[in-house]
């Protein structure tokens, strides 16, 4: 098995956790998520959904530009760790993101 293989697979179960997540969160089944390099994410109405796979702390330009290139007005932002300097960066914002 090679490391691109590793990378999709890893890419696909991202996509799956954060719809689980996602739906978990508003009670319903929500769209596929899409490919957002390191996890996932995912439009739901004006809002967009991103899990944070790797580094999650470094990753809130990234996770801020494709919101907005989606045309999303909130975000909300899922990981496992770094939650507080997210948290913290996040507050520079105009845009509502939790």
């Amino acid at each position: 098995m090679t490391d691109l293989d590793d990378d999709a697979r890893r890419s696909r179960l991202n996509g799956v956790k954060l719809r689980a997540l996602v739906g978990d969160r508003l009670g319903r089944s929500v769209d596929e998520a899409t490919e957002f390099a390191p996890g996932a994410a995912l439009r739901d109405g004006d809002d967009a959904w991103v899990l944070l796979d790797q580094r999650p702390e470094d990753r809130l330009g990234a996770s801020l530009a494709w919101a907005l290139r989606s045309g999303a007005s909130s975000i909300h932002l899922i990981a496992e760790r770094g939650a507080g300097t997210l948290a913290r960066r996040a507050r520079e914002f105009d845009i509502p993101i939790t």
